[in-house]
C-alpha cells in the first residue's frame, strides 16, 4: 500500500486504510527542526554516519543509493542516523533501506520517522520514494519530516484505521494485522534558495517503531 501524497502541515494528516501518513515543515520558533507534532520518541538505536573527514558516503543516484539495511518495528524498534553536505560537486545524497513490519498477533508496532537532528538555517530537505525511486512513486517532496504508522486505532467501526489492536482476522473493535513491509528511497537535496552557511552539513534520522503514535 502506498502512502498518499504530501499534506504539508500538522494537521491535517493523511489517513490510510492500515495507518497514516504525512509530510511536514516541522519546525520550531527558533527554526529549529521538531520532528512530527503530536509524536513522541525514545532514544534507542544506533548511529550510522558519514566518514570521519566529513565526508558522506551517501549514494550520488538512486541507482547507487546507500543501503541502510532492514529496520525492523519489533521494539525497540530499529534507528540510524546519517549526515552528510550536499556539495556543489554532488548536489544528491541518496539512501535505501527496508522498513520491516514485523509478523503481529495483537498490536502492530510499525512506526516509520524520518526527521532532521541537524539542519542549519533550514538548508536542507528531502524527498522520499515508497517502494522504487520512480518519479510517479514519490510521497513527500522537499520536506523536513515524514511519518508513516499504523501503531493506534482511531476511528470506529468500518471507517476505523490503525493495526493496535490487531487480529489474524478481522474482527469487532480490531483491524485485521497486516504485512506493511517496504523499501524507501531517500535523496537529501539543498533547499531551493536556501541560505548557504559554511560547512553546514546535516544529520537525519530514519528509525521505525522507535515513536509512538500520540497525536
Amino acid at each position: 500500500m502506498l502512502p498518499a501524497p504530501s499534506t504539508r502541515a500538522w494537521p491535517p494528516l493523511v489517513l490510510l486504510a492500515a495507518g497514516l501518513c504525512a509530510c511536514a515543515q516541522a519546525l520550531d520558533t527558533a527554526g529549529e527542526p521538531t520532528g512530527p507534532r503530536g509524536l513522541k520518541g525514545g532514544p534507542f538505536g544506533a548511529d550510522a554516519t558519514g566518514g570521519g573527514d566529513g565526508s558522506s558516503d551517501a549514494g550520488g543516484a538512486c541507482e547507487t543509493a546507500r543501503d541502510l539495511g532492514d529496520l525492523h518495528d519489533t521494539p525497540p524498534g530499529g534507528k540510524v542516523v546519517v549526515e552528510g553536505t550536499c556539495p556543489d560537486d554532488a548536489p544528491e545524497e541518496w539512501y535505501r533501506f527496508n522498513a520491516v513490519d514485523d509478523p503481529d498477533t495483537s498490536c502492530d508496532n510499525f512506526h516509520v520517522d524520518l526527521r532532521f537532528l541537524a539542519n542549519p538555517g533550514n538548508a536542507f530537505v528531502f524527498s522520499v520514494y515508497p517502494g522504487s525511486c520512480a518519479g510517479t512513486t514519490e510521497t513527500c517532496e522537499s520536506d523536513t519530516a515524514f511519518v508513516v504508522a499504523t501503531d493506534t486505532r482511531q476511528g470506529t467501526g468500518e471507517t476505523a484505521w490503525g493495526e493496535c489492536p490487531c487480529k489474524a482476522e478481522p474482527k469487532m473493535g480490531s483491524n485485521q494485522c497486516t504485512d506493511n513491509t517496504m523499501a524507501y528511497y531517500v535523496v537529501v537535496r539543498r533547499a531551493p534558495g536556501s541560505p548557504d552557511p559554511a560547512g553546514a552539513r546535516y544529520r537525519l534520522e530514519i528509525s521505525n517503531g522507535n515513536y509512538s503514535y500520540s497525536y
